[in-house]
This record gives C-alpha cells, sequence and structure tokens, in this order.
C-alpha cells in the first residue's frame, strides 16, 4: 500500500527514491472503491471519459491503459464479428495485422501508393468507390459486402485524408480510423475535415477514431483513446473492451490521459498545439533559408515550395515535390508538424545523383549529438514536432544539421564522429 513493501528492502528503497512517494500512493489496487471502475466505466471512471469526450469532440470516448495496439484490437474485434468481411489499408499496423489472426474475418486490402522516397501516399481515391470494392468481394473467396473499415489517418510521414469525402463516399456502416499519431487534431483550424471526429454523423455509419495519447501529446507510455461518433452497442463493446483490458489496470496512466485532455481543454489547447505548428513553420524555413544560402548543398524538405503560413499542404495532382504521379485533388494533405528531411543522392522522382549522402549515417550522426530521429529512410529523416518539442530542441536539430554539413565538407573521419555506424566499425 502506498509503496510501504518496497521501503522493506535495500534494493526496494532505491526503487521507492527513484519514483517517489506519489507516483506509488497512485499506483493503487481496484479494489480502491471511491475510484469506481475502469472496467464498469463507473465513478471518476465515468466522469473523465465523458470529460474526454466533450473535449476531443466525440460522442464517447474510452480510455485504454496499454496502448493504441490494444485499441485498435478492441475496436476490431467489436466491429467485425467472426466470419464478416472488412475493409483494411494494407499500411496498418501490426496490431490490426494480429486482429486478422485473432478474429475469422475476411480481409479486403485498400493499397496506398508510394514515391519514390519510400513515403506512402495513401489509399487513391479509387479505391474506395463501391465499383472498386465490388471488385474486390468478387476476386476473393467467401467474401461478402464489407462491414467495417480499418484506416491508417494519418501515415507515418504526416498525410491526412480528406476524411469527410471518405465518410461520405466509402458505402461501409463501420469506419475506423486509426490516429495514433495525430490526437492534436481536434484542437487546430489546419485539421479540420481531416480527422475522424470532425464533421457531423452520417446516418447509417458509426466512425471510431483511436489515439495514442502518449505519442504526441503529454501522457504516460501506453496512454490510448477510443473515440466514437454514430450508434454503436455500448454492452457488445464494452465485452471487447474488458476482453483486452487488465482487471489491475495503471491508475497513473489513467490519470495522465485525464491530464492530457485537461490541457487541451478550451483556449489554453489550442495555444498549445498551436505553438507546435508554428515552431514547425519555423523550423521548415530556416532549413529552406540555409540552403537557398549555402555555396554547396544542404539539407532540404519534403514540403512545397511556398510555405508561407501554417496549413496542411495539399499533395495536389501536377506537383513535382510530393514525388506522386497520380495524386488526387483534395485527398491527401501534410501535416506541418510531421517533418521529413531531404538527404543529397535522390529526388523525389527517383533519379540518383552521382553523389549521395545515406541518411541512415546523418542518423547516426545526430543520434550521437543527442537528436532523436523517429523514422529512417535510405534518403530521408522524419522528425516530429510534438507539444514537448521547444525551441531549444528544434534549434539542437537545426545545429545538428549544420554540424553534421561542416564535418562532411572537411572531409571528417566518419569513425570519429559517427563511432558507432556500421562504417566506423574496425
Amino acid at each position: 500500500m502506498a509503496g510501504t513493501a518496497y521501503q522493506k528492502s535495500p534494493v526496494g528503497c532505491l526503487f521507492y527514491d527513484f519514483f517517489g512517494a506519489n507516483t506509488l500512493k497512485a499506483d493503487v489496487s481496484i479494489s480502491v472503491t471511491e475510484l469506481g471502475s475502469l472496467l464498469d466505466h463507473t465513478g471518476p471512471h465515468l466522469e473523465a471519459e465523458e470529460y474526454i469526450a466533450r473535449t476531443f469532440g466525440a460522442e464517447q470516448s474510452y480510455m485504454v491503459t496499454n496502448g493504441t495496439s490494444t485499441s485498435n484490437k478492441i475496436v476490431g474485434m467489436y466491429a467485425a464479428p467472426s466470419g464478416s468481411t472488412l475493409l483494411i489499408d494494407r499500411n496498418c499496423h501490426k496490431s490490426l495485422a494480429h486482429l486478422l489472426m485473432m478474429n475469422d474475418v475476411v480481409p479486403l486490402w485498400l493499397k496506398p501508393t508510394r514515391n519514390a522516397l519510400g513515403i506512402l501516399g495513401g489509399i487513391p481515391k479509387r479505391e474506395f468507390t463501391r465499383d472498386s470494392l465490388q471488385q474486390k468481394v468478387n476476386a476473393t473467396e467467401n467474401a461478402q459486402w464489407p462491414v467495417h473499415a480499418v484506416i491508417t489517418n494519418s501515415t507515418y510521414d504526416g498525410l491526412l485524408y480528406n476524411t469527410n469525402w471518405i465518410k461520405q463516399t466509402l458505402d461501409v456502416p463501420s469506419i475506423h480510423f486509426d490516429s495514433a499519431w495525430v490526437p492534436y487534431t481536434h484542437f487546430h483550424p489546419i485539421y479540420q475535415g481531416k480527422s475522424g471526429m470532425s464533421g457531423e454523423r452520417v446516418p447509417g455509419k458509426v466512425f471510431f477514431e483511436t489515439q495514442s495519447t502518449h505519442k504526441m501529446l503529454a501522457a504516460l507510455s501506453q496512454a490510448s483513446l477510443i473515440h466514437i461518433k454514430g450508434d454503436y452497442d455500448e454492452d457488445t463493446f464494452n465485452e471487447a473492451f474488458m476482453m483486452h483490458t487488465s482487471t489491475s489496470p495503471s491508475y497513473p496512466i489513467v490519470a495522465s490521459i485525464e491530464t492530457a485532455a485537461a490541457m487541451l481543454r478550451g483556449n489554453p489547447g489550442k495555444r498549445l498545439i498551436n505553438r507546435s505548428v508554428e515552431r514547425a513553420l519555423h523550423f521548415r524555413k530556416e532549413v529552406q533559408r540555409l540552403r537557398e544560402e549555402s555555396d554547396s548543398w544542404f539539407f532540404d524538405i519534403w514540403q512545397p515550395e511556398e510555405i508561407d503560413e501554417a496549413e496542411c499542404w495539399p499533395v495536389a495532382p501536377g506537383e513535382d515535390w510530393h514525388g506522386f504521379s497520380d495524386a488526387d485533388a483534395d485527398h491527401m494533405f501534410l501535416d506541418p508538424v510531421k517533418v521529413t528531411i531531404l538527404t543529397p543522392g535522390m529526388d523525389e522522382q527517383g533519379n540518383m545523383s552521382d553523389e549521395g549522402i545515406p541518411a541512415a549515417l546523418v542518423a547516426k550522426y545526430l543520434d550521437e549529438h543527442g537528436v532523436v530521429v523517429e523514422k529512417t529512410g535510405p534518403y530521408n529523416l522524419l522528425f516530429l514536432f510534438s507539444i514537448g518539442i521547444d525551441k531549444t530542441r528544434a534549434m539542437g536539430l537545426l545545429r545538428g544539421l549544420t554540424e553534421f554539413k561542416r564535418a562532411y565538407d572537411l572531409n571528417l573521419r566518419v569513425k570519429k564522429h559517427a563511432a558507432g555506424s556500421v562504417c566506423g566499425r574496425s
């Protein structure tokens, strides 16, 4: 109780001193009746979920304490019963592949595009039409008309869909937007119409949105949310919820989820997200400026040439910057807080340069200098400008890039400046 057991051992005392009394006091048993129940959605847990739903623009929200991998399975177990057919994004999270293993369902794959840089461009509009769905049903053994669809929004690289168009067009009664990487879209006007909970109800349809609260907001690891808009069977859904929820949930995680919602409530939350958007925009412009002023080379950014103000930039047909030759109009948009740095060596159309710098080498250099790279491609690096990224951290990344350029131009040894890289091993 309250960490007293840890204080009965020297090793336990070290653990107690590191995490502190309040953390361990919060780690209480589900038998504490005044706290209610996460599984039954009673007491303070119910109040928190109602508060979260109002904050995030949902009709109902559920707190999940073991990650969006579990949130995805909960939604899928409810919406796609055994023997049914579901549409699923080929660019789906591993947890959804696990759902297919767990549930006896027939998958119909929605196939996204990919550019030469290895960046996925989302599912084209033609895949969402009724004719396309019928062709998939006809070509797949044991398939019926799908009862549920799963779409990754946004992609890892920050491409968001026009979700309002999908909701109106996709002839499926249940649509799940896996939005693990964008729990902030309700709190800034540039994301309007690009999230699962945006817009009004659509008659005869229910929408689910799963979010990793801990990824881009302020919450403990494994903190996740499920948002719902539309009619659904609460009792049946809660059976799926209880199937995947521990009877001993972590109360610190629960508290951190509600805290994340409270931080976003009202104008303070909007200002918080706006600062992230503006900081990312400023960083993009600084990289652009350094590239223009460089006498030789500098890193580039995957974005339109003109980025005067904060917006979700459309991946429009006929433009070269994104590298998608068959892009649809008013369909995909680039999130400004997902910043992809391009290293020399390959352009957006896949044309190779005479000289190049593999992104893995830059990533290793940055890692050695305390900068975390979210994802590394052959010639591109992804960085996330979450609400925790302040000016100092953003400038630290910019300094790391300029110092790498200096070391490269001086032809300094890789072994000295990226000691742990493959190239540097003896």
